[in-house]
């Protein structure tokens, strides 16, 4: 009988500005910050060591995160990128957010 539904074929651009998919990489962008316990619009130190016994380190980084809501630089994302993979918040399939998320963090917490 007759089915519902059609094949859909995403292209790649599809996929990366979708509602869903960036609603689904700014929560990973969330649970990040939450972990690292970045504060927006101020300078983090990210350090993260190896979970071996002679601990070694794989990032350090100094990053300054833009203000809430403001736009995202390219540098700061890549950090995030290679920073949050360790968090279990993979970002590196996410296009990059048109915004940092509005008050997320410690910094909402302590204001």
């Amino acid at each position: 009988g007759a089915r519902g539904g059609r094949t859909q074929q995403l292209a790649a651009s599809d996929i990366d500005h979708s509602a869903a998919e960036e609603a689904r990489c700014v929560g990973l962008l969330h649970s990040c910050q939450t972990w690292l316990e970045l504060r927006d619009g101020q300078e983090n130190n990210i350090v993260i060591t190896s979970p071996e016994e002679d601990a070694h380190e794989i990032v350090n980084k100094n990053i300054t995160l833009p203000e809430s809501g403001a736009q995202i630089g390219d540098g700061v994302w890549s950090v995030l990128q290679e920073s949050c993979k360790y968090g279990l918040a993979d970002l590196r399939s996410c296009g990059k957010p048109k915004h940092w998320p509005v008050c997320t963090g410690v910094s909402c917490t302590t204001r």
